[in-house]
């Protein structure tokens, strides 16, 4: 029989004396009563490519929000080429009341596999999947052999209800729909929305940085640690899930709980200030810098935005601050440029490109090929276009997450395997040029350092 070792089980601390938590300690110590026990798994998987700081939202984040109300809760971060599937099986037979799977459209497959594994090994566990897939594409993730998916509104939230409906302490299941006498159920009533005082900060001292900075080797980068500066989007793009999954509205953390987390973390050099986009607030943006140089708060730090959301004094500050990258969406030019949502044009592309070079901030662009109305020439066009600014070219593929209540019926109840595809660094439904494409996108030895040296490294 095969034997396999007892894989890193992270359990979050609990949350220190500070204002804001004081005021969860009534609930995390009537939380402690149910005895409930929880795991928080974020599966392991082999992916084209990885946005690291995803995970520090997702799933330390959410955990730490999670263990306040739960405090019995372990997450299990095994996304990062760092454990095998036996070990996860283990993990399954260690008695939780309740396992809650991450997933994204194309995780699906392997995340039917494990859910599948886990009823056979521990039948009484409740099992719940959140993340995209749910948001996205409801009726292949509701083909799983699942309890509950989290359908709407904060992740922290979909999961918190459903924790609540297993010990009985409320009914509302307003962000997640339930799997009852042999049918789903929908939620009901207006989404619940996680205040922002409430987001937890990621756990540094506990989480795998090990196997995240590995990764980042991987990848040819520096190590860079994140944490969520805002959520939401008020714009429409069609091939972005961030309004689906975080809302319209933007939210902010409170200023001086950021800058004390980053002072007191300072330790690491490279910060991710996660946020759809990150200047939308300009008074946020400019007193949190001001506050970041009089705390002298020396880290490098980046960031997404967009291009309409940039201005000289803005930049020259951001610079002043410690900003040394900013990732701007620029998709693509031609035609495809409108059909996309993306409201913007190429002269603001070009002025927010060089003003950021101007001050010293590295501009990253995002560009998308494959996008629906998009010719070859249009993506040779955009390449050369920015090639001829200097930037960083960041490609990806085209996937539509953002719109699949807009795809045609045949893709909108396509099967699980083929909503697994739905990879942004693999996926396109038009394959006249795929291979042409593949190549642009990932024969970037900038960005895509060989296997071979990886492995040599």
């Amino acid at each position: 029989m095969q034997e396999y070792d007892k894989p890193k089980r992270v359990r979050i601390a609990l949350p220190g004396a500070t204002v804001r938590d004081v005021q969860m300690r009534v609930q995390c110590e009537a939380a402690a009563a149910t005895g409930i026990r929880v795991l928080l798994l974020h599966p392991p998987v082999l992916p084209y490519g990885y946005t690291l700081h995803h995970r520090f939202q997702r799933i330390w984040e959410v955990g730490q929000y999670l263990r306040r109300h739960y405090p019995d809760t372990t997450i299990l971060d095994v996304g990062l080429l760092n454990a095998l599937k036996g070990q996860v099986l283990y993990e399954f037979a260690q008695n939780y009341n309740a396992v809650i799977i991450y997933c994204e459209p194309q995780m699906l497959p392997d995340v039917a596999d494990l859910v599948q594994r886990c009823r056979h090994i521990s039948p009484k566990t409740k099992i719940m999947v959140y993340g995209s897939a749910a948001i996205c594409f409801p009726a292949q993730t509701c083909a799983l052999d699942i309890d509950a998916m989290g359908r709407r509104g904060d992740l922290e939230a979909q999961i918190r209800q459903f924790l609540d409906l297993q010990v009985g302490r409320g009914t509302t299941h307003t962000n997640i729909s339930l799997f009852r006498d042999g049918t789903w159920t929908e939620p009901g009533g207006a989404p619940e929305i996680v205040p922002a005082s409430q987001w937890g900060y990621p756990p540094l001292d506990e989480m795998p940085i090990a196997d995240i900075s590995r990764v980042y080797t991987m990848k040819a980068q520096e190590l860079t640690v994140a944490v969520t500066a805002s959520r939401g989007c008020p714009y429409k793009c069609t091939f972005c899930a961030t309004p689906a999954v975080e809302g319209v509205p933007d939210r902010r953390r409170q200023l001086d709980e950021l800058v004390d987390y980053v002072a007191a973390n300072s330790r690491f050099g490279l910060w991710q200030f996660y946020s759809p986009t990150f200047t939308l607030n300009r008074k946020w943006c400019m007193e949190f810098f001001a506050q970041l140089n009089a705390r002298q708060v020396n880290i490098r730090w980046r960031c997404t935005t967009r291009v309409d959301r940039l201005d000289e004094e803005l930049v020259e500050r951001m610079a002043d601050a410690g900003c040394c990258m900013a990732g701007v969406g620029v998709e693509t030019l031609g035609p495809a440029l409108e059909r996309v949502r993306k409201e913007i044009t190429k002269d603001q592309i070009r002025d927010a490109i060089r003003m950021l070079n101007k001050y010293g901030i590295e501009a990253k662009a995002y560009v998308m090929f494959g996008l629906p109305g998009q010719s070859l020439a249009d993506i040779q066009e955009t390449i050369a276009f920015l090639t001829d600014l200097g930037v960083r070219i960041r490609p990806s593929l085209y996937s539509p997450q953002g719109e699949a209540d807009e795809l045609a019926e045949e893709t909108a109840s396509a099967d699980m395997a083929a909503i697994g595809k739905l990879d942004r660094r693999s996926f396109l439904a038009d394959q006249k040029y795929y291979g042409e494409l593949l190549r642009l996108t990932f024969d970037r030895p900038g960005i895509w350092p060989s296997a071979h040296d990886v492995a040599g490294s």
